[in-house]
């Protein structure tokens, strides 16, 4: 959700995603230092859009999670937005 490479950054750039018309997945953990100020923003302004999007907050782990403990809701979510 952020980015040091650009000067726009991702939360406030447009397409499908920006538009409310993709449905978005966030996986982060607890200690993520842009929980806060970079996805729940998102979060809020998809949603204000009528998008969809699941935010899942899992462990304590670093700003870097390699792979979910569980991996059902990712797949649950997928599988639940398909055309």
């Amino acid at each position: 959700m952020r980015s040091l490479m650009s000067k726009t950054q991702p939360n406030r750039k447009t397409g499908a995603a920006g538009q409310g018309r993709a449905p978005i997945l966030h996986d982060c953990v607890g200690l993520d230092p842009w929980l806060k100020d970079q996805t729940r923003v998102v979060e809020k302004r998809h949603t204000e859009l009528g998008g969809k999007i699941a935010v899942l907050v899992t462990g304590s782990a670093g700003h870097f999670p390699l792979q979910p403990e569980d991996p059902k809701p990712i797949v649950d979510f997928i599988v639940s937005h398909q055309n």
